[in-house]
């Protein structure tokens, strides 16, 4: 197996004053912060209640296929969750590590571990070498979640009160709607 790989993080720390980014490559991030940042922005406009459910959000976890979210992805895994920085502006926090070319399967302990260290440090107003000594500190993959999407695909979903809803698959980056009624925490039904 090869040798694990720190997550990388982009968005924003309580901690911190504004948009911060580890150990993502540009082409991640770029793409990655133009669909949460338009996401949001719809979210915004059409619902006066948002910050409200923005707040109240579960944590997301995704695997993404490869070719998502640039053409060489080699596909990630990772958690998606509402966080702030210290101004007070809004705007996801994203953990992510990229896939092992042996890795079958999503990692279930994986993915709630990043999951953990992330919402502690949400919490507990960490500061960015804080969350990165503890992200340092998780182990790896252990292949027992959900597959793999297929290339272009994205599969999401969230734990809530021990239980893990159902995967939801998108081709490509969920649209706003389906991120809004993701971030509900309320399964996802499709427009008719």
């Amino acid at each position: 197996m090869s040798a694990i790989v720190l997550p990388g993080w982009y968005g924003k720390l309580p901690s911190l004053g504004d948009f911060t980014t580890r150990r993502l490559p540009p082409l991640f991030v770029e793409p990655w912060d133009r669909w949460l940042a338009s996401s949001l922005a719809e979210w915004r406009a059409a619902d006066e209640a948002w910050l409200e459910a923005y707040l109240a959000a579960p944590p997301l976890r995704f695997a993404l296929g490869a070719g998502v979210p640039f053409k060489e992805s080699p596909g990630y895994a990772g958690v998606l969750m509402p966080s702030v920085d210290r101004a007070g502006r809004y705007f996801p926090l994203t953990v992510a590590r990229p896939r092992a070319p042996e890795q079958v399967a999503t990692s279930s302990a994986c993915l709630e571990a990043l999951e953990d260290v992330t919402v502690s440090a949400l919490n507990d107003d960490w500061s960015a070498d804080r969350f990165d000594a503890e992200l340092g500190g998780l182990d790896g993959a252990d292949d027992t979640g959900p597959g793999w999407p297929a290339q272009g695909q994205t599969l999401w979903w969230f734990a809530r009160h021990g239980e893990l809803s159902s995967p939801v698959t998108a081709a490509g980056l969920p649209t706003a709607a389906m991120l809004v009624q993701l971030f509900s925490g309320r399964p996802w039904q499709a427009a008719g």
